[in-house]
């Protein structure tokens, strides 16, 4: 499943070495174009509610060609990197070793896999040490941490206020401790491994690939591995800038080496963002209209939704990729919401028969 456009997405490279290798009966589905609400009726159907799985929308594609081709078990690759770990609590161990020389060539390293900034990295994980060199530095480094994770004007959330305030959200999310508060990377693998997404994404996959009829295996969540990788020291998965080292050094003379070179990998949300624009934009300037009968509003701040996907149209290739999954999930579940809506007034509509109530 390979997209061309934009270029930094086109991942075909990749799969020909892969194919290079030998012993496969390959089929390449190209997705440029691709429209990501064409099923999403029927993809919420098939899970049973509003999924904050986007991506499902182009795997329908994929999975569809594979049980045409009469494949009844897929192999998935979904845990690699939870079970795996990028191993970024080494960051943190560092920090309260106090060794800040090494720590600094870590997270200069790390730091060019996301293009971020080494010294922010390191004063975020300095400032979350108790020692007093560590707050020195972070106070130091403080002017330099300028930056978020979002843009001006780009909305910490697209919550209706009236749910916040009836629902406790703040406090309930305050509750949920963040697996990078963890110490070590030890915890805060298992603060991901056991985290409530686990379980969740689980439920949506096999809601998934039931309603597809096709069955899917997920070869990094087998027990032995997860504990093996768990009980892995730090160094053993992040090195030299080099995350997932240990996944890189076991599959050496397997996976083609221009594979286990990458430092990036494929982010679906560049065709996410111009699938919305480009196809679905009066759809979904219908679901977010303030209409007075339009049940959205009560869970979304629809004048903030529609801001977020203004952004998102004046330039889908930039995008950030929080601001398109808040969309994305406004829109599924506006779209559930108008489904239940919808099946009610057929329900109501329906004639009595033999004096029971239809």
């Amino acid at each position: 499943m390979v997209f061309h456009e934009p270029e930094r997405s086109n991942e075909r490279p990749f799969v020909d070495h892969v194919i290079a290798t030998g012993g496969f009966a390959s089929r390449v589905l190209e997705l440029d174009g691709y429209r990501p609400l064409a099923d999403l009726e029927a993809l919420l159907e098939d899970c049973d509610g509003p999924t904050h799985a986007p991506n499902l929308a182009c795997m329908r594609r994929a999975v569809g060609a594979a049980k045409e081709s009469g494949i009844g078990v897929l192999l998935d690759g979904h845990g690699g990197d939870e079970v795996v770990s990028h191993g970024y609590g080494l960051l943190g161990e560092l920090a309260a070793r106090g060794s800040w020389l090494s720590l600094w060539r870590e997270a200069r390293a790390a730091a060019d896999n996301y293009g971020r900034s080494s010294l922010v990295l390191t004063r975020r994980v300095a400032a979350r040490q108790n020692r007093v060199d560590a707050q020195i530095l972070a106070r130091l480094l403080a002017p330099l941490d300028r930056t978020t994770s979002r843009t001006d004007g780009d909305p910490a959330h697209l919550l209706s206020r009236d749910l916040i305030d009836r629902s406790g959200f703040k406090e309930r999310l305050r509750s949920f401790a963040k697996p990078e508060a963890a110490v070590g990377e030890q915890q805060q693998h298992h603060a991901v491994l056991t985290s409530a997404l686990q379980p969740y994404a689980f439920e949506v996959h096999a809601a998934f690939y039931r309603s597809m009829g096709v069955e899917a295996r997920y070869p990094f969540w087998d027990r032995r591995l997860v504990e093996f990788c768990l009980g892995l020291p730090a160094h053993e998965k992040l090195s030299g800038g080099w995350s997932r080292l240990v996944l890189r050094r076991a599959m050496a003379g397997i996976v083609p080496a221009p594979v286990l070179a990458r430092r990036d990998k494929l982010d679906f949300t560049v065709h996410l963002a111009r699938g919305l624009a480009v196809h679905h934009r009066d759809r979904i300037h219908a679901l977010f209209a303030d209409d007075p009968g339009n049940r959205l509003a009560d869970y979304c701040d629809l004048g903030a939704a529609r801001s977020a996907f203004a952004a998102i149209c004046a330039d889908p290739d930039a995008a950030p990729g929080r601001q398109v999954q808040m969309v994305w999930r406004a829109i599924a579940l506006g779209t559930w919401l108008a489904m239940l809506r919808a099946a009610a007034t057929q329900s109501q509509s329906r004639p009595a028969i033999s004096g029971v109530a239809a």
